[in-house]
C-alpha cells in the first residue's frame, strides 16, 4: 500500500491499477486511495480481482509472494513466487 500511496503523491502515474485475490481487502485499499486521490486529482484508481486489469502496463509492482510452507526453504519459495512472472510480463507488454 505504502508504493500506491508513494506513486499518487508524487504524481507520477495517470492511472493505479490494484489487484488482489481478496476482493474485500482489496475494495479498502482502493478506497483508502481514492479519498486521498481528491487531493490528485490527475490520477484514476480502479481496482480488481483479475490481472487482466495490468493489461499494457507500464510498470507493475508485485507486493505479495506465496506463504511460506514450514520447512520449506527460502529457495523454494522464492521459485514458486517466480512462476507468476512469465505470464503476468505477457499481459503487461507493449505491441
Amino acid at each position: 500500500m505504502a508504493i500506491s500511496q508513494t506513486i499518487l503523491t508524487q504524481d507520477i502515474a495517470d492511472e493505479i491499477a490494484l489487484v488482489d485475490v481478496i476482493a474485500d481487502k482489496l475494495r479498502g485499499k482502493m478506497l483508502d486511495l481514492r479519498h486521498a486521490a481528491a487531493f490528485f486529482p490527475h490520477t484514476t484508481i480502479s481496482a480488481s480481482v483479475d490481472y487482466s486489469s495490468t493489461v499494457g502496463s507500464d510498470l507493475v509492482i508485485v507486493t505479495a509472494r506465496a506463504r511460506q510452507i514450514p520447512g520449506e526453504s527460502r529457495l523454494n519459495l522464492v521459485q514458486g513466487t517466480c512462476l507468476c512472472f512469465p505470464w503476468l510480463f505477457r499481459l503487461s507488454q507493449r505491441l
